[in-house]
This record gives C-alpha cells, structure tokens and sequence, in this order.
C-alpha cells in the first residue's frame, strides 16, 4: 500500500513481557503494529503488512512503556481522482458535506444498541466478506482499509478489543447501495481502528484529508451513536467515542455481564464482550479486562489445540475458544502466543499483507489464508478497479 495518514502506527512500542493483553478494555497498551486497530491493548494498528498480534510479544496489559507512534503506512498517496459520489446522505445537508446539526443529536433507529450482543463468532463467512467487500468499497477512492483487513478484524478472539464498530458495519452492511451504506454508516471514511491520526472534529464528524487525496473524507460519529473526541496521543488524532472520554468525569471502566468497557489512557472509549472468546470481565484497578474461567497458568504460556478449540492464557487464567466459529481464521494457532489463540487456515495468502486484487469486475480477496472472489455486482456495485499503487475496490459504473 502507499502511505501516509489515515490510521494510526504504533509500530514497535511493545512493553517488557509477552503476556495475553489484548484483553485490556480501558488500557493505554499501544502494542504491536498490526494491521487491524487500535491505541489500545491488543488491537493491531498502522502498517497495513504488519502481521497478526500472534507474532507480536509485548504489554504488561497496563501501559506501554512507550507512547510514540507515526503515521499509517496504508493510506494512498495518490489524489482522491474519480468515483467520489460516496458521500454521507441527506442528513449532510450542509455544503461542505460536514453533518448537519439535526445528524449530530445522536443515534438514529440504524445504529445497534450498544448494550445488545456484539459479533461472537458466529456471523458467517459470507456474511463478514459481502460486509468488507461493501464497506471497503463504498468508501472514498483514497480510503486506505482495505476490505481484507476488515476481514481480519472479524477473526480475531483472544486480541479483539471493540465490538461496536464491527456491529455497526454489520448493520449498515445490509445496505443495496453505496448511498444508503455511506448513509448508515456515517460517511466516505471507512475504518475499524479506533481512533484516525491527522484528523479534525468539526461538530460531531470526523474530518480527514489522506496525502495526495483531493478532498477530505468524513465520519459522522453520530451514526453509530458516538461523539467526535480528541485523544491524548503523541501525534494529532480523533476518534468517535460511544461514550464521552473527555471531561472532568470520563467513564470509567466496569462490568455489564461479561462486556468490559470503559474509556483507555489515551481517552479512547472501547467495548468488549468477553464471554465467546472463553473469558469474563474483570475490574482491575483503572482497567476492565477479559480473563480466563480456568486455572491459573502465565501469561507466556503457549496456546494448546484440540481440533480446532484453542487452550490459551488470559490474565493469569486459563480461556478456551473454537477458532472455527470465527468464520475467518478457524484454525487454532497451536504454539503461538496466548496473546492471538485463534489463525488462518489457509496459506494462499497472508491476510496482514495481502493486497486486494481485481480480475475483470471481480474483487480477489484474503479470507481465512484463502483467495476469495466477490463480484461487484454482488454487492450492488459495477467496475472494479485498483488505483495506481492501492488496493482493488468496486465501484459504482455504466
């Protein structure tokens, strides 16, 4: 991928000990520089090639010894030319296609209710391609998260660290056309990490110009029941929040059943359902976290497969997961790190690093460590087309 902004890269910034802390809701533990999310514990960030948090060693689960972090290496550098019809709907009424007051009083009847259960490996495989394959797409032409990054997102167990964006695509995923997902959705930029590097709250939207693009790309936090914050990072970045982090009095982290939530470190609000991954919700100090159900073992132990349930450690407690129930990376990854328990099955293609792929007007894209196609008209779309040093997308045509 060409670089430059978008999301954030906390590449490198791993703290003293290999443990399973991906399973921190409210810590400022940056972690490793995969590609999925986050400036929370576990949640791969940044470099689109960075590889899964298997491979990543590193937090205490508390705070990263470190906090610098640089720009994303995944966003195109090439101008945002073409196909930019992939605005925010009528609610953006306003010229400078920033939300208009009405869009900013708060969630509409599309967004999922944030106490309601979030995706616990049981969305099927078709189901999580068709809603990547259309997010990845709708969005603007320089939009830098590519539809087998989103892919990926949905296999992880053991490092998953939010759920309500990942419910929120589901959502709007059932959308016909581009329209009425940029519409659900909140805007033209698509993104799972948690928080976008270089860019601005304008009201309750998100505003972000990739290098090289044309024009900004905008996300409305309203539309998934959020608000536009600030966070306390190195480097300049926002995020929508599904709770206030900011203030006097943030949220704190707690317990509803086995979901853990509470506002990181870094001011970044995160929501998990620990329960499907094996684990329940914890408070520990400061933090909400997700540990095991079982015996006490450590944090570096290795994790162990019978079939394709995976035997890993989390907080100091044994957690089982069937990998298979993921959809997406259904093998148990036998021997890796506590931190990730659940991999690819295939070994056609690398999901960290693949590159989304156009044959004719077919979409090529990684799922599970396997090339998958997904026609364009499938998904309510017509051409598709790779820009020049970027990802294949389909876009609307004639």
């Amino acid at each position: 991928m060409a670089s430059d902004v978008v999301t954030l890269g906390p590449d490198s910034i791993a703290s003293d000990t290999a443990t399973s802390g991906p399973d921190v809701v409210g810590t400022s533990d940056v972690r490793d520089a995969g590609p999925e999310v986050g400036a929370l514990d576990g949640r791969d960030v940044g470099t689109e090639g960075s590889g899964s948090d298997a491979v990543k060693p590193g937090l205490d689960g508390i705070r990263s010894d470190a906090v610098k972090m640089g720009p994303d290496s995944n966003t195109s550098d090439v101008s945002d030319s073409g196909f930019d019809g992939n605005v925010i709907d009528a609610a953006d009424s306003a010229p400078d296609r920033r939300t208009s007051d009405a869009a900013d009083s708060g969630a509409d009847s599309r967004v999922t209710d944030l106490g309601a259960l979030i995706p616990d490996g049981g969305t099927s495989k078709d189901e999580i391609i068709h809603a990547c394959a259309l997010a990845a797409s709708c969005a603007a032409s320089s939009n830098a998260y590519s539809a087998s990054r989103c892919i990926q997102e949905f296999g992880k167990t053991g490092s998953r660290q939010d759920d309500i964006k990942l419910n929120h695509l589901l959502t709007c995923a059932q959308a016909a056309t581009c329209t009425d997902f940029d519409s659900c959705w909140g805007g033209d930029l698509f993104t799972l990490d948690p928080f976008v590097a270089g860019g601005e709250c304008h009201g309750n939207s998100i505003d972000v110009t990739p290098a090289g693009a044309s024009g900004p790309q905008f996300l409305n936090c309203s539309a998934m029941g959020g608000v536009c914050e600030g966070l306390t990072t190195d480097v300049i970045s926002v995020a929508c929040n599904a709770r206030p982090c900011s203030g006097a009095e943030p949220v704190a982290p707690a317990c509803d059943g086995t979901t853990a939530s509470g506002c990181g470190g870094w001011a970044g609000y995160t929501s998990l359902d620990c329960a499907w991954s094996g684990r329940k919700c914890q408070v520990q100090g400061s933090y909400a976290v997700c540990a095991g159900t079982g015996t006490s073992c450590s944090d570096s132990d290795k994790v162990t497969c019978a079939g394709s349930v995976a035997t890993y450690c989390s907080r100091g407690a044994r957690a089982t997961v069937d990998c298979a129930k993921t959809g997406v990376a259904t093998r148990c990854a036998g021997g890796a790190l506590s931190t990730e328990p659940c991999t690819a099955a295939g070994t056609e293609c690398d999901p960290a690093s693949f590159v989304d792929q156009c044959d004719n007007n077919t979409l090529k894209l990684c799922a599970d460590g396997s090339i998958v196609s997904v026609a364009c008209n499938d998904i309510g779309l017509v051409l598709c087309w790779a820009r020049p040093g970027g990802f294949g997308q389909c876009r609307p045509g004639t």
